[in-house]
């Protein structure tokens, strides 16, 4: 039995919880509930800024951090520049500030209060695969759910254009961590070809 057998599937969209993120069942296989952690560290005000991706997974040789959305601004809609601007710094910095406090639990700077979904406990620590070293790239990506009218595959391309951009603002912070994460976003039939989604 794989980690994601353990996890109830109850499609509730105003209830997510971990491995099912804005209407899709994520394949959450040697993953680790990162958002879940954060809400609880948002409770220590010294942290209550502090906001994070839905969780990371290791596959192979690929640590990913997973971002899941209902939906986005339309990157074309000229009138709209802002409302897709802020998508796009508030997804981004959601990818930083999960990595930056990856970092920071794994050299003992934030405390980590395990996580528990459905009894089982989480811990980086005692995740021996959860050690960066060990992949060959890190990953972010934001899968969108499609099965709502209105959004179109073909934003995925701007938006993830749009998401390098913000990446290059900062090439100097990931150079010193002598990272270069890969940025990706698809549509969640796109990303169920690519065995993120079940």
């Amino acid at each position: 039995m794989t980690m994601s057998d353990c996890f109830s599937h109850d499609k509730d969209t105003n209830n997510d919880h971990f491995p099912y993120f804005s209407g899709m069942t994520f394949v959450a296989d040697n993953a680790y509930p990162f958002e879940k952690l954060t809400k609880g560290l948002n409770k220590n005000k010294k942290y209550k800024h502090v906001k994070s991706v839905e969780f990371i997974r290791g596959r192979g040789k690929k640590l990913f951090f997973i971002e899941a959305k209902t939906s986005f601004a339309n990157p074309n809609n000229t009138k709209g520049k802002d409302n897709f601007r802020n998508e796009i710094n508030e997804v981004f910095y959601k990818f930083l500030h999960s990595l930056n406090l990856y970092f920071a639990i794994k050299l003992g700077v934030v405390p980590e209060t395990p996580p528990t979904v459905n009894g089982i406990g989480y811990t980086l620590h005692s995740l021996h695969s959860f050690n960066l070293e060990h992949y060959g790239s890190l990953n972010f990506v934001l899968v969108i759910n499609s099965t709502p009218k209105g959004f179109k595959e073909d934003w995925c391309r701007n938006i993830q254009v749009a998401l390098e951009n913000k990446r290059t603002e900062l090439n100097a912070l990931f150079n010193i961590w002598n990272l270069m994460p890969t940025i990706r976003v698809m549509t969640d039939v796109q990303a169920r070809k690519s065995n993120l989604v079940t």
